[in-house]
């Protein structure tokens, strides 16, 4: 995950980028498939194309409401294909920490 910066409970605008190590030209119906501490699943939509091999998503309001490891799946479809990426982990940490 390209996040260099410490993620905070509450925190709105940061950017999730995943390097999807090949072009992602044509992908369509992409969405951050999200495993939150308690192991509830969310699905995040409106994921840009950046940097012809990056998937990004901007944090909503709501997104990061728990303190804990964070588990986010791409899914999308290229041409004929329809799958997942690879899992990536992120912290999420309560303020002051």
């Amino acid at each position: 995950m390209a996040t260099e910066e410490k993620v905070y409970v509450g925190d709105v605008g940061t950017e999730i980028k995943i390097d999807m190590q090949e072009a992602m030209a044509g992908a369509t119906d992409i969405t951050f498939e999200v495993r939150n501490p308690n192991n509830e699943e969310k699905a995040w939509s409106g994921i840009t194309i950046v940097e012809t091999t990056k998937l990004k998503y901007i944090i909503q309001a709501g997104d990061l409401n728990i303190v804990g490891n964070y588990k986010v799946q791409p899914k999308l479809t290229i041409g004929a294909w329809t799958g997942k990426g690879l899992t990536v982990t992120f912290r999420v940490y309560e303020k002051y920490t």
